[in-house]
């Protein structure tokens, strides 16, 4: 048995909820009267505008509610989300400020996709619900650190955890901004300023998983020109039980049991 809509029914649906995206250019549908379409216009749009508002903060403060709702506005009536799911949503506008193609105001800020991806991060460390690979406690030099799944980390020209409504530089830094976030072990988020060895450290735990620390920083040494590579080994060692201490790391790989050894 079919489940497709009449056409007719179908063509009032599609005119129904472009009238809800765009109410100012797409007529609604006939037969329904303005009152009751005003409803669903309001309902609709700012319902989505204050989630939207509560996932990106910053973002929302530094526009102003005018502003912000002209973006809101835009975004509504030309994205077309690839999730049923409500709570995907603020993604869904995370990736459409991503977009060069996307129709952008005269006084947007330069830094705004930047920023909502760096607020949109704290949102995804808090509700990542994937396990971490085992872990064990050990040497994170001649063991293989394990990233936890709730750990995130970028780069930004523009430097994102500074940005408010009276700090908006015109230009961004000579240095890019790094930044890790992260869920300790009391399921608080956590953020924190990151070096680029930091982030080439974590490039690499992510890249190579069953890598010891000691090759990871061998590796990162030679990468970088260092002919000696003892004190960046030393501040490697430092930088891997800092982010253990955080949650970041959860251990190291256990190792995998020979049974030649059980043997007399």
């Amino acid at each position: 048995m079919s489940t497709q809509a009449p056409e007719p029914l179908a063509g009032k649906l599609r005119a129904f909820a472009n009238h809800i995206r765009d109410p100012a250019d797409t007529p609604a549908p006939a037969g329904i009267p303005d009152r009751r379409m005003g409803v669903y216009r309001d309902l609709f749009f700012n319902n989505l505008r204050g989630m939207l508002a509560d996932t990106y903060p910053a973002c929302h403060a530094i526009l102003g509610e005018e502003r912000w709702t002209e973006l809101v506005r835009l975004w509504f009536r030309d994205h077309r989300p690839t999730t049923p799911l409500f709570p995907e949503l603020p993604r869904e506008l995370m990736t459409w400020l991503e977009r060069p193609d996307r129709p952008r105001p005269a006084d947007e800020p330069p830094f705004l996709a930047e920023l909502a991806h760096y607020e949109w991060l704290e949102i995804a460390v808090a509700h990542e619900a994937a396990e971490p690979a085992p872990a064990v406690e050990g040497d994170l030099l001649e063991g293989a650190p394990v990233l936890s799944p709730a750990a995130r980390w970028a780069r930004y020209a523009w430097p994102v955890p500074h940005l408010a409504p009276d700090y908006q530089p015109p230009e961004p830094p000579a240095e890019p901004t790094g930044v890790v976030v992260y869920r300790d072990r009391r399921d608080e988020v956590g953020f924190l300023g990151a070096t680029p060895a930091t982030l080439a450290l974590l490039d690499g735990l992510a890249a190579a998983p069953g890598t010891t620390g000691r090759t990871l920083l061998g590796e990162l040494a030679a990468a970088m020109g260092h002919a000696d590579p003892a004190p960046l080994m030393a501040a490697g060692a430092d930088i891997l039980a800092d982010l253990r201490d955080r949650g970041v790391i959860v251990g190291i790989a256990p190792t995998k049991h020979d049974p030649s050894e059980d043997l007399p």
